[in-house]
């Protein structure tokens, strides 16, 4: 069983995070500005791992962070750790055992029930311009859409897409150059017959995780994790099902499936995980407003940055400054009060 030297190794480079983090949600409660220098991969060099305790690491942290190790910022690692009670094995749990019922799509579903607002398809933003205390966010077909507000809630490699007038603090515009480090894969096998089985594999394998998830009609869905879709298309079926032919001896592969999200131009990576130095220096500037423009979302959440609860966390924290700001400025006449982008 590899579970318990993986958890052993997890909270030996997390060994840190309870003092640095005592609470979790506030990520600025200790000084973090030293630790936030190193990566994943150098506290991973710390920990004179033998190759095999190596290999079996590295595929694990390049699994979580869609990013080989050098690339992530080590604080994304310890607040995970924070957050799952800074335990590795309830981390681990936190994160990836427990799903929605009825699956995302589900829970899409009733926050559009429950908020019963307009929702446009296929209406990507240009622009976003800012005059006096009213927003016009400008569509790529030339439509324009005012408000007093604008919560901007796309994924930070997506930001510099976007013109702002007047333009993003030095700040912001740093902060969408520099990206969140993820440009991983995730990818979906149906495998004959069942194989209840996990596989890890160094980051040079292409895809560091492979674990039977269902049982459909007889065979196992596998869900495979990688750290960089330029050395893996995860839609090229036959790439992919080599490799879980390589990880998985004898798995007949019968269908693949993937979404590149990492060329998709809407998100442009996977998850969230800051680079090296990005928690201190980008963070808080992220979160501030600017006037009734406001960032939202996952990727600017103080806790589970990356998961679902984070991008409800900002939208409580930003739902609450926008309704400040509404209430300090009088609605004008048939004028909407707020809209999301």
């Amino acid at each position: 069983d590899l579970w318990p030297q993986l958890f052993e190794d997890c909270d030996r480079l997390c060994h840190d995070s309870a003092e640095l983090l005592e609470r979790p949600h506030e990520p600025f409660y200790r000084d973090i500005s030293a630790v936030d220098e190193l990566s994943i991969q150098d506290r991973l060099e710390e920990l004179g791992l033998d190759e095999e305790r190596w290999d079996l690491s590295e595929a694990l942290w390049a699994g979580l962070c869609s990013a080989y190790p050098h690339e992530a910022g080590l604080v994304a690692a310890l607040r995970w750790h924070a957050l799952g009670g800074w335990s590795a094995e309830r981390m681990l749990s936190c994160s990836s055992r427990y799903k929605i019922s009825g699956g995302t799509r589900s829970l899409i579903e009733a926050i559009a029930k429950d908020g019963d607002f307009e929702i446009r398809f296929a209406a990507a933003v240009a622009a976003v311009e800012t005059d006096a205390d009213r927003v016009a966010v400008r569509l790529t077909d030339g439509e324009t859409l005012a408000a007093r507000a604008a919560v901007v809630a796309v994924p930070l490699n997506v930001l510099a897409s976007i013109e702002f007038t007047p333009a993003l603090s030095a700040g912001k515009r740093q902060a969408a150059k520099a990206g969140q480090s993820s440009h991983g894969i995730k990818t979906w096998a149906r495998v004959r017959g069942e194989r209840p089985c996990f596989a890890l594999a160094p980051s040079r394998c292409g895809l560091t995780y492979v674990s039977a998830e269902y049982t459909i009609g007889g065979d196992t869905l596998f869900v495979g994790f990688g750290p960089d879709a330029s050395a893996l298309d995860p839609t090229d079926r036959d790439a992919v099902a080599d490799v879980i032919r390589r990880l998985i001896p004898d798995a007949e592969v019968v269908e693949v499936y993937a979404h590149d999200w990492t060329s998709d131009p809407f998100s442009r990576g996977t998850w969230s995980m800051p680079r090296p130095r990005a928690m201190t220096r980008f963070l808080r500037e992220l979160q501030r407003p600017e006037g009734p423009v406001f960032l939202a979302g996952s990727d600017v959440a103080n806790g589970w940055s990356g998961f679902i609860d984070g991008a409800v966390e900002s939208g409580l924290s930003v739902a609450q400054a926008v309704r400040g700001l509404l209430a300090a400025s009088p609605l004008r006449e048939s004028e909407p009060t707020a809209g999301a982008v």
